[in-house]
């Protein structure tokens, strides 16, 4: 005679499959997150491109005004990461220094931007303001991406509508 039904053994075996359910959800839903944000990195130097540690970087989300601020390292290396895409305004104020101000600086999803600044001489009361648009060609990363609208999906020449007919 066969070993006799359990009622614990089946749930014991449905309790351990939801775990390992949830934990597979939870670590796809991590990684799907990363995908999509972005990264802004760079080096805080004065005129003589000496490193400016311990400058305080602040990085702000124009959209929703959410402030992200860090110290710069003992080598003026900065990077703030998980920054959705978006436009962002970088504020970088030292002892010794003028504050910088780098406006319009445009993140894409997945995307790593450098943007290495450099500081001026004076007080700390003193503001400059950078409005100039930071290039568009990225030398932080070897990769190409960008986003598909909508539009551009359905005005694609599709034969029958098959989207398997992109890969020829």
């Amino acid at each position: 005679m066969g070993r006799p039904y359990r009622f614990w053994d089946s749930r014991l075996q449905a309790s351990r499959f939801g775990t390992v359910l949830a934990v597979s959800l939870f670590m796809l839903a991590l990684s799907l997150r990363a995908q999509f944000t972005a990264t802004i990195e760079g080096r805080v130097s004065d005129q003589s491109d000496a490193a400016v540690p311990g400058a305080e970087v602040r990085v702000e989300n124009v959209a929703t005004g959410i402030v992200r601020s860090m110290k710069t390292s003992g080598e003026g290396y900065y990077r703030v990461t998980a920054l959705p895409p978006g436009a962002f305004t970088l504020r970088v104020t030292a002892q010794g220094f003028d504050t910088l101000i780098q406006e319009n600086i445009a993140l894409q999803g997945d995307q790593t931007k450098t943007v290495n600044l450099q500081l001026k001489i004076g007080t700390s009361s003193t503001q400059v303001n950078v409005s100039a648009e930071v290039p568009l060609v990225e030398t932080g990363e070897a990769r190409i991406s960008g986003y598909v609208q909508e539009k551009q999906v359905s005005e694609l020449p599709l034969t029958g509508r098959n989207f398997m007919t992109l890969s020829y």
